[in-house]
C-alpha cells in the first residue's frame, strides 16, 4: 500500500513519527469488515466530559463505549446536515466538497471521490458494499440518486436525499411480515398524541392524533408519544434491515470483507418515543422533564456574542408550543426529545448486538457517530440549530471499536477528531485510502498506534444555514476561538465555562492565546484550500 505523503506546514496539525512499521504489518495483513453506524441531531449530553451533568440515557452506547475508544474531542465538519454528512463519506470540509448548505448549490459543488467511490474502483464487491436509511449528503432534499443507483450497492433508502420511509413500500413489508399488526389500518404508520407542536399557521394541537406518513419528510417541531409500538419507529426499521444483512452475511460464510453503514434519521425531530422511553423522564407526579434541571445557557441574552446566535429564536411560535420564556413550558418537550434518544440508542444497540451474536465483530471495525449535534433549549431556548457554531452543535459523539485493540477498551481519547476521519479508518480497515490529492482526515487506527501524531487542533466550519453566514471555530486545549467574517469573535475556556456564556474576545489576558489560535485557524486555510476570506480576522480585541 502506497504511504501517505502530508505537505509539511508551518505548525502542521499532523506529522509521521519515524518509524518503519506500515499499516499492513501492524494489522498482520487481517483485512476487517466495517459497520459504521450514524445518527442525526443527536444532543449533546452525556458523552462529553465537560457537558455530561444532563444524563440522557443511553446504555447501549455507555456499553459500546466499554468495548471501545470514546473521543471526548470530538468535532463536526459543520453544524448543518448535508455538509456534514458529505464531509462522512469524503474525508474532507464542506469547502472542499462544496455542499456548503442543505440546499443544493451546483456552482460550489466539487467533484471528490467517496469512500464507496474508492472500494470499488479497488474491487470491493459491490454485493459486499451495504447503506441502509437516510442519506441527505447531496445537498438536494429531493433528489433521485440513492446509493444504491448511483453506486449499485446493496441496502435501502429513500428516493430523495431526506424523505420520509414511512411512506415506502419497504415499511410497509416490514410491518407485515414482523406481524406487528394488532391494531388497525392506521397504524400501518406511526401516530402519535400531540405534546407539542410548532405551526405557526394551523396543524395539530396538544392532545391531538398526529400521523407521521402525512409528512413528506420527516422533519419538524413536533412532540408526542407514540401511540405504535417502538418497533413501527423508523430506527428499529432501519435497523431490522441492517440485521437482516448481516444474518445473510453471516449464512453465506464467505471470506470477504464487507462495508456497511446504517444512518437512522432519529433523534432528530419530531420527537416521538413510546412510552417506555418518555417514562425515564417523567419525575415522581409524572409530569415529562421534571426532574431535568433548567440549562445555565437557557436565558442567555447573546451580550457580546455574534448576532447569528440568536437568529432561530426569532422564529414564530404557535400558542400549542412551548414558550421560551420559561423553562417549565419546555421541559415536556426536551424530555421527549432526551427519550428519542434512549429509543434509538436501543435500536442502533441491537445492530451491534446482532454483529456480535453472529460471530462477526471479532473481525469488524465498528464506529458509532453522528453528523452533529442539536442546540434544543440552549442558549436562549433554541428549538433547532442554526449557523451558530456553539458546543451543543459542533461537538459530536465518536466511538471506535476495533478487535485489534482490545487492550484500548474503555478508554477515553482527547485527540481532536472529526466527521472527515470516519471514512478515512473505514477505508483504512480494507487497506485503502483516498487519492493522495483528498486526504486530510486520518484513519483512528493509526491515531491510537501512535503511528501518527494528534492534531494540535479541530476546526469546524459554517456558510450559513437558512442564511448566510461566513464563520470558523478552532479548538486548541481547552479553548475555543469562533470566527465570524462580519461580526463580533468569540473566545471561551471551555473548562471553566463548558456553556459558553463568557465571551472572553476582548479580555486581554486571553489575547496571546486567541492569537496563537488566530495562527491555527490560518494554518487550517492554507492546508484546506479554504478560499473565503477572513479579512479580519487579525483585528485587534
Amino acid at each position: 500500500m502506497k504511504k501517505r505523503i502530508i505537505s509539511a506546514l508551518i505548525l502542521s496539525t499532523i506529522s509521521l513519527y519515524s518509524n518503519n512499521i506500515t499499516k499492513t504489518e501492524c494489522k498482520e495483513n487481517k483485512i476487517q469488515n466495517v459497520l459504521m453506524i450514524q445518527t442525526d441531531h443527536e444532543l449533546l449530553y452525556n458523552y462529553n466530559e465537560k457537558n455530561d451533568v444532563y444524563k440522557i440515557k443511553r446504555p447501549h452506547m455507555d456499553k459500546f463505549s466499554s468495548e471501545g475508544v470514546r473521543f471526548v474531542n470530538a468535532k463536526a465538519a459543520s453544524p448543518v446536515c448535508a455538509p456534514a454528512r458529505r464531509s462522512v463519506i469524503t474525508g474532507v470540509y464542506p469547502h472542499q466538497h462544496g455542499i456548503i448548505s442543505n440546499q443544493e448549490d451546483l456552482e460550489c459543488y466539487q467533484e471528490v471521490e467517496t469512500l464507496y467511490d474508492v472500494a470499488l474502483e479497488n474491487n470491493i464487491s459491490k454485493d459486499d458494499i451495504y447503506f441502509f436509511g437516510k442519506t441527505h449528503f447531496s445537498g438536494d432534499l429531493n433528489g433521485s440518486d440513492t446509493p444504491q443507483k448511483k453506486y449499485g450497492i446493496q441496502g435501502w433508502t429513500c428516493t430523495g436525499g431526506y424523505g420520509n420511509p414511512y411512506k415506502s413500500t419497504q415499511y410497509k413489508e416490514y410491518i407485515k411480515n414482523n406481524n406487528y399488526f394488532g391494531c388497525s389500518e392506521q397504524y400501518l404508520s406511526p401516530m402519535m398524541k400531540v405534546v407539542d407542536a410548532m405551526v405557526p399557521n394551523g396543524g395539530p394541537t396538544r392532545g391531538s392524533l398526529f400521523n407521521l406518513a402525512n409528512m413528506n419528510i420527516i422533519t419538524g417541531n413536533i412532540a408526542g408519544i407514540s401511540v405504535t409500538p417502538k418497533e413501527y419507529h423508523e430506527a428499529f426499521f432501519v435497523a431490522d434491515m441492517a440485521k437482516k444483512a448481516l444474518e445473510n452475511i453471516a449464512n453465506n460464510k464467505q471470506d470477504k470483507p464487507f462495508m456497511m453503514t446504517v444512518n437512522i434519521w432519529g433523534p432528530h425531530h419530531p420527537y416521538y418515543p413510546t412510552e417506555e422511553f418518555a417514562s425515564l423522564y417523567r419525575d415522581k407526579n409524572g409530569k415529562l422533564g421534571g426532574d431535568i434541571k433548567e440549562y445555565p445557557s437557557f436565558k442567555d441574552q447573546f451580550i457580546d456574542k455574534a448576532i447569528v446566535n440568536a437568529w432561530d429564536n426569532q422564529t414564530n411560535i404557535s400558542p400549542n408550543y412551548f414558550s421560551r420564556s420559561s423553562w417549565e413550558s419546555m421541559q415536556s418537550y426536551i424530555a421527549l426529545a432526551y427519550a428519542q434518544a434512549s429509543l434509538v440508542d436501543q435500536a442502533c444497540g441491537s445492530v451491534i448486538d446482532k454483529l456480535d451474536e453472529l460471530g462477526l465483530g471479532d473481525n469488524t471495525i465498528v464506529i458509532w457517530t453522528n453528523d452533529h449535534g442539536d442546540a434544543l433549549g440552549s442558549h436562549g431556548g433554541h428549538a433547532d440549530k442554526e449557523c451558530y457554531l456553539t458546543e451543543e452543535i459542533n461537538h459530536i459523539g465518536l466511538i471506535y471499536r476495533n478487535p485489534l485493540l482490545k487492550h484500548l477498551a474503555g478508554t477515553v481519547s482527547k485527540a481532536f477528531v472529526g466527521s472527515y476521519d470516519v471514512p478515512v479508518t473505514m477505508l483504512g480497515a480494507l487497506n485503502l485510502e483516498f487519492p493522495d490529492e483528498q486526504i486530510f482526515g486520518v484513519d483512528l487506527y493509526d491515531l491510537l498506534t501512535k503511528s501518527i501524531e494528534p492534531r494540535k487542533y479541530g476546526v469546524t466550519e459554517t456558510h450559513g444555514h437558512f442564511s448566510v453566514t461566513t464563520a470558523r471555530a478552532v479548538y486548541w486545549e481547552n479553548y475555543v476561538y469562533i470566527y465570524y467574517n462580519n461580526d463580533i469573535d468569540e473566545f471561551y475556556d471551555l473548562d471553566k465555562d463548558p456553556f459558553e456564556l463568557n465571551n472572553l474576545v476582548y479580555d486581554y489576558h486571553y489575547q496571546g492565546i486567541a492569537n496563537l489560535m488566530k495562527q491555527y485557524l490560518r494554518e487550517w486555510q492554507i492546508k484546506t484550500k479554504d478560499i473565503i476570506p477572513l479579512v479580519n480576522l487579525w483585528r485587534t480585541f
